[in-house]
């Protein structure tokens, strides 16, 4: 029986489809469109069609899906070239509980007790997190880490897709206004801020899901 107040796969997966990769898609698709006929909203929103939309939603997704693996290939990049990715840092895991992690760490790629002093947020998110999350998902993850992961996705999504549209803008954008770059770098930033909130958080929560289940 599922316990209380766990998701199923499927539900998460289908969420974090329609909120983190079908919403980014629709905004950077829908700024692109806005930026180069720069339409009357009022008159134009009016004439779409039934079958407009759902090609549009379509598209949403398959830009949602681009935008994602952009996102992603970022976050790779920042933790390679994060100069504190080799030494112990407290940013993602606190110390009490990279020490409970020697245990199930035991055997696993090498990993020791003595190992756990320089255990890093590379090493927890190479070698460790994938463990955890496997572990998780026989059990089913909880309500709280689902929305977590999506809250993270989104923010990422949203942080690409405003990007692509800054530099859009600037090549593409038929009436250039200082306005709209500061407003789409600020946006940018500001979702980006918020991608690295959910971020850590949803890695926390990871690892207090996984000691709470062998408490």
């Amino acid at each position: 029986m599922e316990e209380r107040g766990r998701s199923k796969t499927t539900a998460f997966l289908t969420r974090y489809e329609i909120v983190a990769v079908a919403v980014p898609g629709a905004v950077f698709l829908f700024g692109v469109w806005y930026f180069t006929t720069a339409p009357q909203l009022s008159g134009e929103i009016t004439k779409i069609e039934l079958g407009a939309l759902g090609l549009f939603t379509i598209a949403a997704l398959c830009a949602g899906q681009v935008i994602q693996a952009i996102g992603m290939a970022f976050e790779a990049l920042a933790l390679w070239l994060d100069p504190t990715g080799r030494v112990s840092s407290e940013n993602d895991v606190p110390t009490f509980v990279r020490v409970r992690y020697a245990r199930p760490l035991k055997g696993l790629h090498g990993f020791n007790a003595q190992c756990m002093k320089a255990f890093s947020r590379r090493d927890y998110r190479r070698d460790l997190f994938p463990f955890l999350m496997a572990h998780l998902y026989r059990v089913g993850i909880t309500d709280r880490l689902a929305d977590l992961r999506v809250s993270w996705g989104l923010h990422r999504g949203l942080a690409v897709a405003f990007y692509l549209l800054y530099n859009f803008y600037a090549v593409y954008g038929r009436h250039q206004s200082v306005v709209w770059y500061v407003a789409l770098l600020f946006c940018a930033a500001v979702m980006m801020a918020m991608t690295v909130r959910y971020r850590r958080q949803f890695y926390r929560q990871v690892a207090y899901e996984y000691m709470d289940l062998e408490s």
